[in-house]
């Protein structure tokens, strides 16, 4: 038979020691350093554009595609509101700050297409899926995906002309 105290205390004795490192706080920094910058490198290396805003819709984090698109920098987009640094149309604010409420309000919607100016002047197009993150947090923020369909838009253009033009000819 065995000595179940025994056991219990050898144990927990070589959970301890497996868990020793862990509770060093040296290689708990280690090791949060460590998570940080892995999660970082793909972040930073999405072509689809990341936000997290808050719950004003300032943008607290963004990564390269997110900003870059547009020519715009990091610094340009960080702790500035979303209508701020996409210049969307003034006709779509209404709806952009209906659907914002909506995602703090924890409903999920779905993806929808922006129309924005670009730093240059030109109009840039983006799909947009959006959910609220952290909601059991007391201070949640908005997660954002932005995704380029500017080579879509322009597919979808030549296709419209070229039913257009056929169309001409039809009486």
């Amino acid at each position: 038979m065995l000595n179940i105290s025994k056991n219990r205390k050898h144990l927990a004795e070589t959970i301890k020691n497996l868990y020793q490192p862990v509770r060093n706080p040296n290689v708990l920094e280690t090791w949060d350093n460590h998570m940080e910058k892995t999660y970082e490198k793909p972040f930073e290396l999405s072509p689809i554009g990341i936000f997290i805003l808050d719950v004003n819709g300032i943008i607290k984090f963004c990564n390269h595609a997110a900003y870059s698109e547009g020519g715009y920098s990091k610094e340009e987009f960080i702790d500035k509101h979303f209508s701020e640094v996409i210049s969307v149309n003034n006709d779509d604010i209404g709806e952009y700050n209906k659907i914002f409420k909506s995602i703090l309000n924890g409903e999920e919607i779905h993806p929808f297409e922006v129309t924005y100016k670009r730093k240059d002047g030109t109009t840039g197009y983006s799909e947009i899926h959006a959910s609220l993150l952290n909601e059991e947090d007391i201070n949640p923020g908005i997660l954002v995906y932005k995704i380029d369909i500017n080579e879509r838009k322009k597919a979808e253009d030549a296709i419209r002309k070229e039913r257009d033009k056929a169309n001409v000819g039809i009486i």
